[in-house]
């Protein structure tokens, strides 16, 4: 998939959204800094659009989206906090 990078605030905060194809996702990572540096909030978002006939699918990736979001936050989560 080809992506932009639409934001670049390093680094707390960066975004991209895909350039080509029937259905477009856009995703938004923002990192925010807790207990002075210790801990951090990290916040996702993700989102579709869609040209023409695909357009009727972006609810149904939504859902699955937003069904599969929370194990791979978590096994991130998991990944990150191993690391420390």
């Amino acid at each position: 998939m080809l992506q932009q990078v639409t934001e670049d605030v390093a680094p707390s905060r960066w975004a991209a959204a895909a350039v080509a194809g029937p259905v477009r996702p856009a995703a938004t990572v923002s990192i925010e800094p807790l207990d002075g540096g210790r801990r951090s909030r990290v916040t996702f978002t993700l989102d579709f659009t869609a040209r023409g006939p695909a357009d009727l699918l972006v609810p149904l990736i939504r859902r699955m989206s937003a069904r599969v979001a929370p194990r791979s936050y978590a096994r991130l989560k998991a990944l990150l906090e191993g690391a420390g």
